[in-house]
């Protein structure tokens, strides 16, 4: 009995030692080497409908379900040879069952071989469209879209994520190989193909498709440069709109004030992908932040020696000067110069539902640091308690983000 169990735990160990589990990366590529459930699907009602047709009754009814099982594919099975012969299968079938029809056979053979060209052009094509194919056709005229398109950057991208992206559309792009082999082919059916929902030339088509490694590089170039102009065009519009009125935000003046500041800012920005692109945008950024300073620099000399405030303008009180300079400093950190108010305590809403009052207040204020004043439009408020008083007021926040340079003195 104790000779048996030896044996089997003999070989139970030895089962075990001669099992090797596969490596994780080689078990990805074979899950993603496999077709869906769906495709599958799609396949085999494929090869019942070229069973079935044109001799069967069912064949019609099993080519309608191959239709919209080849429509419904999932994106990622769309590049699969598999799928592709499947849909050329179904274009073989649908051109002879059309074929054998009387009403088409009237019509006359050139017209049918015509359709079945297109929708074998379009079935390879169907797999790039809004894809990797549309973005490069778009890169090669100087347009940039895809997942490198600055408008949908609402975050600057890090390096990882667009390794990642860049990972899916580098896996498009081998799907590709298979329609350059047909390339030859496809430009003898039809001069247009359907690509990224736009009629395009079918030569044109296929030498981007040829050279889609040197398209890719010039898709990333672009990119980069998109995106420093996107940059750029913001920071010009707080600097047109501080030329024009003297207006700027409190973000902006700190950062536009010093030159390392403006590109740290822009470099925080592009810095993730310009190291995808493997471009070196120094140069770039250096002229970039040059143009921005000197064009701030300009406007921020006009207003600065310019005197804003007009006494005959506004009326003071007196009586709450030191209640206000109060308030201006525990929120701006700056020391008020001289205040003015056109207004009175009105009632004003609130969230909480206690009674608020609200009043305007124009002040010039004077920023440890900096040789001129700034002149706020604020807003006060303050609010009753459970008997009917007010406590201090306070300034609103929002009043406090936008303010107009100003000479200090006449």
């Amino acid at each position: 009995m104790r000779f048996i169990l030896l044996l089997a735990l003999l070989g139970c160990s030895q089962s075990s030692s001669s099992y090797v589990e596969e490596p994780k990366e080689l078990q990805r590529e074979k899950r993603a080497s496999e077709i869906s459930q769906e495709s599958s699907r799609a396949i085999r009602m494929v090869a019942r409908a070229d069973a079935a047709c044109p001799a069967k009754p069912s064949c019609e009814r099993l080519l309608e379900r191959a239709s919209t099982l080849l429509s419904h594919v999932p994106n990622r099975d769309l590049g699969t040879s598999a799928i592709v012969g499947a849909k050329h299968d179904y274009a073989r079938i649908y051109s002879k069952v059309n074929t054998s029809s009387s009403e088409v056979a009237a019509a006359g053979t050139d017209q049918v071989s015509a359709e079945y060209k297109a929708f074998v052009l379009n079935g390879y094509s169907e797999k790039y469209i809004g894809g990797s194919l549309a973005i490069l056709m778009d890169a090669a005229d100087g347009k940039i879209s895809g997942f490198l398109n600055p408008s949908n950057f609402k975050t600057p991208k890090s390096l990882d994520v667009l390794n990642t992206q860049s990972r899916r559309f580098e896996y498009q792009m081998k799907g590709m190989e298979d329609f350059v082999a047909r390339c030859d082919e496809f430009e003898k059916m039809s001069t247009s193909v359907s690509i990224g929902q736009k009629n395009r030339n079918t030569a044109e088509t296929c030498a981007v498709a040829r050279n889609r490694a040197r398209h890719y590089e010039n898709y990333k170039r672009l990119a980069v440069d998109a995106m420093l102009r996107k940059q750029e065009k913001a920071w010009r519009k707080d600097i047109a709109r501080y030329a024009k009125s003297g207006k700027i935000s409190q973000s902006a003046l700190r950062t536009l004030t010093s030159r390392g500041k403006i590109r740290a800012e822009l470099s925080n920005e592009v810095k993730g992908l310009a190291q995808f692109a493997g471009r070196n945008i120094t140069r770039k950024l250096n002229k970039t932040v040059d143009r921005l300073h000197s064009e701030f620099r300009y406007a921020h000399l006009r207003w600065s020696d310019k005197y804003k405030w007009n006494r005959k303008r506004h009326r003071r009180d007196r009586k709450f000067r030191k209640r206000l300079r109060k308030a201006i400093k525990s929120s701006t950190r700056t020391r008020l110069l001289k205040y003015a108010h056109n207004s009175d305590w009105a009632k004003a809403a609130s969230n909480d539902g206690r009674l608020t009052h609200a009043k305007r207040v124009v002040a010039l204020t004077k920023h440890r640091g900096e040789s001129f004043c700034r002149k706020y439009r604020l807003r006060l408020i303050r609010k009753s308690d459970v008997r009917g008083n007010f406590g201090p007021m306070a300034v609103d926040s929002e009043t406090l983000q936008t303010f107009e340079v100003s000479a200090c003195r006449p």
